[in-house]
C-alpha cells in the first residue's frame, strides 16, 4: 500500500495488489504482464487501468469509445460543430493561376510588411 492510501483504496485481486482511484484501477507492470487477460478483460468491461512504474504512473488504459475524436469532443462540450455545413469539394471555385513562381507571394507579402 503507497503512502496516503487507505485501506479500501487496494485491493487483493487474484493475489496481486491493486489500487483503485475513483473508478480507475492502478496496476503495476509485473502485475499487468502477469495477468494481461484478466486485466484486458476488466478494459473490455469498462474498467480503465492505470499502468505504474515503482508506483509511478506511465500508461493508461482504457476501452476505445465508439465516438469518432470528433463526436467525443463535441460531447464534452470542448468543440461546437460548424452551424452550416461546409460547401462539397465541387462547389469550391478552381485555384487560379496568377502567373507567380512558388515563394513568390511570400516574398511580396513580407516586403509589404515591412521590417520587423
Amino acid at each position: 500500500m503507497k503512502t496516503g492510501e487507505s485501506e479500501s483504496d487496494v485491493a487483493i485481486i487474484g493475489g496481486s495488489n491493486v489500487a483503485t482511484l475513483e473508478g480507475e484501477m492502478e496496476v503495476g507492470i509485473r502485475d499487468l504482464k502477469n495477468n494481461l487477460s484478466r486485466h484486458l478483460k476488466s478494459v473490455r468491461e469498462g474498467e480503465t487501468i492505470i499502468v505504474t512504474d515503482r508506483g509511478k504512473p506511465i500508461a493508461k488504459l482504457e476501452p476505445i469509445s465508439e465516438l469518432s475524436n470528433f463526436d467525443r469532443l463535441v460531447a464534452e462540450g470542448l468543440i461546437s460543430p460548424a452551424l452550416e455545413p461546409k460547401l462539397p469539394n465541387s462547389e469550391y471555385p478552381d485555384p487560379v493561376d496568377i502567373g507567380l513562381e512558388p515563394g513568390e507571394m511570400l516574398r511580396i507579402i513580407e516586403e509589404g510588411r515591412g521590417p520587423r
